[in-house]
């Protein structure tokens, strides 16, 4: 136990061909077929922990199991796929992982951690959040990524955030704009701190 769990914090560190290498590894050692198994154990704590291992694995063949558990009644397994399937670098999944998380505020700050996780890849999706027909939540998820993947392309988006008339959503794009650092956006952020919007908004700017 001791032994798998050490070759399974070592393979979550890896990448690329080094990966693929950890990956036959873990397979030849009989870890693989054993937590696809138990992504389908009655026990909660079992299938999360499967769940959880074959990304740490990085196990590409595990991509189509971890998305039949995006659909599970169990919210933490859906949380666990996603991370999973973020860590294996499963960009075609980004829009099902979004939509398994659900809009859960509790959980915001670990939805956007997994979406972030998908890289650059991520950007076009979130840009999309942005958008007046979005939930107040998705696009203050959608803001607080984009500035945590430094995502330039968003900068004109976020800059229509700051005249959104959703404070919080205004807070969070004047934020994700100043951890982007265009400057293209200053003159915005500027009128901001100078308007007569509430005093975390223009704290934000």
């Amino acid at each position: 136990c001791c032994m798998r769990d050490l070759m399974l914090s070592v393979g979550s560190n890896l990448r690329g061909e080094a990966a693929e290498r950890a990956a036959a590894l873990f397979r030849r050692y009989g870890l693989v077929d054993p937590a696809r198994r138990d992504l389908r154990a009655r026990q909660s704590l079992t299938r999360i922990r499967a769940a959880e291992a074959l990304g740490a694995m990085g196990v590409q063949d595990a991509v189509p199991w971890l998305h039949e558990g995006l659909v599970h009644e169990d919210h933490q397994l859906r949380f666990a796929c996603s991370r999973s399937l973020s860590a294996l670098g499963a960009v075609g999944m980004i829009a099902d992982v979004d939509a398994a998380l659900g809009e859960d505020e509790s959980a915001l700050g670990e939805r956007i951690d997994v979406l972030v996780g998908f890289g650059p890849a991520s950007i076009p999706h979130l840009i999309g959040h942005l958008a007046e027909d979005r939930s107040s939540r998705q696009r203050w998820l959608a803001a607080e990524a984009l500035g945590e993947l430094r995502a330039a392309e968003a900068v004109p988006a976020l800059v229509r955030a700051l005249d959104a008339g959703d404070d919080e959503f205004a807070a969070r794009g004047a934020r994700a704009l100043g951890r982007i650092g265009e400057g293209s956006s200053a003159p915005a952020l500027a009128r901001t701190v100078a308007s007569e919007r509430p005093w975390f908004v223009r704290a934000a700017a």
